[in-house]
């Protein structure tokens, strides 16, 4: 049942865009969340910012019964900045990556700066991201090279996240993204056992059937991600001076390592290629405006980190994509337009009425509620 979107609206054509107007608040999520329903297309939404992502996400969870939504993260830090993100961060972006190629309608929300970024290509995210099942075979040594690749720690003891320990038969890890560390019980090759334990105590609390496991960073950092990362960044600087070629040579990853993360690869995709040519970009009003700011932004911290000579930055068409190609990418597909101001009344625009919405909303809430009782 659809309480604000109204039915029996044409879906959208190719290239088509449309205004909605007159959505305030959670409505906005809710009015998307029914849209989304009446397509078979993804629907890209770009929140403003990090607290409107929040926001907007939460929304739309609280109005969604059925329908695929992903979130791919901002990495909460500056452009150029000597920091990392957060390893939740990482992980979560990383497992929104590794189903978006397969993703055939739902909603997908993310920011600006997301979307303007170079990332890892559609190859790395699908090959480095698998789950293993009680009864696989693991041969455990290849095993280990393939952690080492994807940037996990081989330690003694296993007690954070990102790490590794063979002991015999034994094989434990700490994914990232999990909530504790699995121990896997090998019988020669098969997986006999996978059990969940306690970092503390290291005793086993619970079995499980499956564990997944996502890459410690969006990047790889096996000897030719190390020996691709040196050349390309010969080729980027005119020579192997700095910091940051001295640390990554030996195998060591400095805090914004992540911002030169086109350098460990010969070749990058955007959000853009891994979403299906069809899918549908949503926006807020101002959209143009925000564009404006973003880059002038992302420019003024380039300039700032520049002058440090120890440490150059990427020039930032490696790091983003260039303001036209974005403009261009969008324009490529179909657009909807989403803002709180009342639209002329015209083809292609849709006001959403004020009674209609505060009906809706409280109608959901009730729904909600019931299905909790």
């Amino acid at each position: 049942m659809q309480y604000l979107y109204p039915q029996g609206i044409t879906p959208f054509k190719s290239g088509q865009k449309s205004y909605w107007g007159s959505l305030y608040g959670s409505a906005q999520a809710l009015a998307l969340v029914e849209f989304a329903k009446t397509q078979d297309n993804v629907i890209l939404v770009v929140a403003n910012d990090i607290n409107h992502f929040d926001q907007l996400f939460k929304s739309l969870h609280f109005y969604n019964i059925g329908l695929d939504i992903l979130r791919f993260d901002n990495w909460e830090v500056l452009a150029f900045d000597h920091f990392s993100p957060h390893p939740d961060i990482t992980s979560s972006r990383l497992n929104t990556l590794s189903k978006l190629p397969e993703l055939k309608s739902g909603i997908v929300i993310t920011t600006l700066e997301s979307l303007t970024q170079r990332l890892c290509p559609i190859e790395f995210s699908k090959g480095c991201v698998f789950s293993l099942k009680v009864g696989d075979t693991l041969e455990i040594q290849a095993f280990a090279q393939h952690l080492l690749k994807i940037n996990y720690n081989r330690v003694m003891r296993v007690m954070e996240h990102g790490e590794f320990s063979i002991k015999g038969s034994l094989l434990d890890v700490y994914p990232m993204g999990a909530d504790m560390p699995y121990r896997l019980d090998l019988f020669d090759q098969e997986i006999e056992s996978i059990r969940l334990f306690d970092t503390s105590t290291q005793r086993s609390v619970e079995t499980i059937q499956e564990v997944f496991l996502l890459p410690a960073r969006e990047f790889a950092t096996d000897q030719n991600s190390i020996e691709a990362f040196k050349e390309n960044y010969q080729k980027t600087f005119g020579d192997t001076n700095g910091f940051i070629f001295d640390e990554v040579s030996e195998s060591r990853l400095p805090n914004g390592i992540e911002f030169y993360l086109s350098l460990f690869f010969t070749h990058t995709n955007t959000l853009f290629d891994y979403l299906p040519s069809d899918s549908i970009i949503a926006t807020s009003h101002g959209f143009n405006t925000l564009v404006e700011l973003t880059y002038d932004e992302i420019h003024s911290r380039y300039k700032k980190a520049n002058e440090s000579f120890d440490r150059l930055p990427l020039p930032v068409e490696q790091v983003f994509i260039e303001k036209q190609q974005l403009f261009s990418q969008i324009k490529q597909r179909q657009q909807l337009l989403i803002g709180s101001s009342k639209n002329e009344e015209k083809l292609g625009r849709l006001n959403f009425v004020e009674s209609q919405l505060l009906g809706s909303q409280n109608d959901m809430a009730t729904i909600r509620l019931d299905s909790i009782k």
